[in-house]
């Protein structure tokens, strides 16, 4: 090209940033003519703007390649001729940025209206010219940066909350998935053998979606890692809820179903806060338990009451979330989950096993969803017992 140069970016100071976000480092001579710069950004169409600069690299202002445009078709328009010169083309550096300043710095009122088109020349120390980035830019990078973080967190969270997981203890097996509404949220599945015949298994629902919920299910986790055989249920779930209250101030709350089975004698004790979507196979309604509690992190006060039943042999155990009963597909109908515990039951008795069931369950609920957004996180535990086969 003829007109147009390519700066090298001195902008390599510790906010290095300035670097990824500079789109356009090209600039033209505030003496050259308006027929070679039109030449050149008709010549490469990539160009969006342009600085104009001194004989020393500092900045007078920018060009554009819409102010160009709008230029020469007003000029065509009026069949009028083109200046010579670039200076009617130019704007001045009114959102000027020192490279050695932090991102947050940038004028607060332009950052307000990114909707417009606003470019933003970067200067060096010595305020020379070093390149040129747009309000789409700043959107482009804050977008890569978020979509970056939440492939991180939803890394973090699939070892924490695994897809689809399933194991054996005893005469049991134990299947669950976890398929979150925007790849981080905040159900949470825990199922922990305890000792050889003691298992602990929950399913946490947390208040909302997204990275917020996420954090919270995190925090749960990791005060569920702390169960061993030595502590009660009830010790366990009080933690909890005085954790999510001291922390949150009742302003967010969590529903659980946990439980703890001895596989040898078949016992379960169960804790029910709020959450109540607890199925047995052979039955379209859900579990009716004797105690239900209030969610979780509402009531720092609040008694815990737990039941104790006996687990039914030949039978499964169906824990679910919210996502679940209240996804709708694309023509408005509501999730079948009488019809879901049905095909378990049936599954099983024509011999399969957790895992394929699970697995299944999964893909017609995905299939279900369709094209439609998945509303809320969701997530499934089953427990089958194979006592008496």
């Amino acid at each position: 090209m003829k007109t147009i140069i390519t700066i090298e970016s001195t902008a390599d100071s510790p906010k290095r940033f300035y670097k990824d976000l500079i789109s356009n480092p090209y600039a033209v001579s505030e003496r050259w003519g308006y027929a070679d710069l039109s030449a050149d950004l008709i010549a490469d169409p990539e160009i969006e703007a342009v600085g104009v600069i001194k004989p020393d690299g500092t900045c007078d202002g920018y060009i554009s390649r819409r102010i160009w445009l709008e230029q020469a078709a007003a000029a065509n328009l009026r069949k009028a001729s083109v200046p010579d010169g670039i200076a009617d083309l130019m704007s001045e550096n009114i959102c000027l940025v020192n490279s050695m300043e932090p991102l947050d710095a940038l004028d607060k009122e332009s950052l307000e209206n990114l909707n417009e088109e606003i470019w933003f020349t970067v200067v060096d120390g010595e305020g020379r010219f070093a390149g040129l980035f747009s309000s789409n830019d700043i959107l482009k990078y804050l977008s890569a940066l978020l979509f970056q973080d939440l492939r991180i967190a939803e890394k973090i969270q699939s070892r924490i909350n695994k897809r689809i997981d399933t194991f054996r203890l005893g005469n049991y097996e134990i299947g669950s998935f976890s398929k979150q509404a925007t790849g981080i949220g905040g159900d949470l599945v825990f199922v922990k053998k305890l000792t050889d015949n003691l298992l602990f298994f929950s399913v946490f629902d947390v208040l909302g979606k997204g990275n917020g919920a996420a954090m919270v299910s995190s925090m749960i986790y990791g005060i569920l890692n702390l169960i061993n055989p030595k502590i009660s249920l009830g010790v366990l779930v009080r933690v909890i809820n005085m954790v999510l209250y001291r922390t949150f101030m009742g302003e967010l709350f969590a529903t659980a179903f946990i439980g703890l089975l001895n596989c040898e004698t078949g016992i379960m004790e169960i804790v029910d806060m709020g959450h109540s979507h607890c199925y047995l196979t052979g039955s379209e309604s859900r579990f009716d338990l004797e105690q239900v509690n209030i969610p979780l992190g509402v009531d720092p006060d609040a008694a815990i009451a737990s039941t104790q039943i006996k687990f039914p042999a030949d039978k499964a155990i169906v824990i679910i979330t919210d996502g679940i009963v209240e996804q709708r597909n694309a023509q408005t109908a509501i999730y079948d989950v009488p019809g879901m515990i049905n095909n378990i039951d049936a599954s099983f008795a024509a011999g399969k096993k957790v895992q394929e069931v699970i697995r299944h369950t999964l893909e017609d609920y995905t299939e279900f969803i369709g094209l439609k957004h998945q509303g809320d996180d969701a997530s499934m535990i089953i427990i089958k017992n194979d006592t008496g086969r």
